[in-house]
């Protein structure tokens, strides 16, 4: 008897479902009512609005999105002594109220 032969598509789609299901309930989609566990309720991204740049202070930082580099590359003329510094990211941000009464990560 021969074995069954799948796709690595179908592997994967199958393990990822799989491993969702331990990690976040059961393949119907319900999430463990566990407090504290699952996914999260809310998010806030903080990948945009960075300060960047040579000097501590903010006259000189300009504003970025994470994930950043700090010199341009590319595959030819690339020098790495002009990221060989040290650079500063800075980004203030307030706690929303709906967060509050809940664990931040």
């Amino acid at each position: 008897m021969g074995k069954k032969v799948i796709s690595r598509r179908e592997w994967i789609g199958s393990s990822a479902l799989s491993f969702g299901a331990v990690l976040f309930g059961d393949a119907s989609g319900q999430v463990p009512a566990t407090p504290g566990r699952g996914p999260a309720i809310r998010v806030l991204n903080l990948d945009r609005n960075w300060l960047f740049g040579e000097e501590a202070d903010s006259k000189g930082l300009a504003q970025v999105t994470l994930p950043h580099c700090v010199a341009k590359l590319s595959w030819q003329n690339w020098h790495p002594a002009t990221w060989e510094k040290q650079w500063f990211y800075r980004r203030h941000f307030a706690v929303p109220r709906e967060f509050r009464e809940h664990r931040i990560f």
